[in-house]
């Protein structure tokens, strides 16, 4: 942590090296289980030119940052007892991350998803249908991954 504060204290503003010493902080402040933190230096990031090549792999791990402060948050209101915990786990791997209706050609996509092409935004992910109550949270969770939706 000591030398990636370092690379941020002495990089210059604005530069490549700024925004990478950021990027390379937040991944060590979410390995950490500092989501809070991680998304402060993601956004910096951002911020100070980040390669556009790599910007995918923030994009991921925004994405994980947002899941673990929820997590955190569920497992406050149930209590961290284990009883708790593990029915959480269940309702995870049962209810959220389980599709009703697998799209045949995007296997991680319900079948309401379909994939998109427009001139000015490129290949993108395109929802054929109203989106039914429930569905929303994990729709934000794939804007922020792809960043489309």
């Amino acid at each position: 942590m000591e030398l990636y504060n370092l690379a941020i204290r002495f990089a210059e503003p604005g530069g490549k090296e700024l925004g990478l010493a950021f990027a390379n902080r937040s991944a060590l402040l979410l390995e950490e289980h500092e989501p809070a933190n991680a998304l402060r230096d993601i956004r910096q990031a951002l911020k100070n030119n980040y390669p556009k090549e790599l910007v995918h792999k923030l994009l991921r791990r925004r994405v994980k940052c947002f899941q673990m402060l929820q997590v955190a948050e569920l497992m406050q209101e149930v209590g961290e007892s284990k009883v708790g915990a593990e029915k959480l786990r269940k309702f995870r791997d049962e209810e959220l991350l389980t599709l009703k209706n697998p799209n045949p050609l995007i296997p991680s996509a319900e079948s309401f998803v379909e994939i998109g092409y427009a001139v000015d935004l490129g290949r993108q992910l395109v929802v054929t249908q109203d989106i039914p109550a429930g569905k929303l949270r994990l729709l934000i969770l794939l804007s922020l991954f792809f960043g489309v939706c």
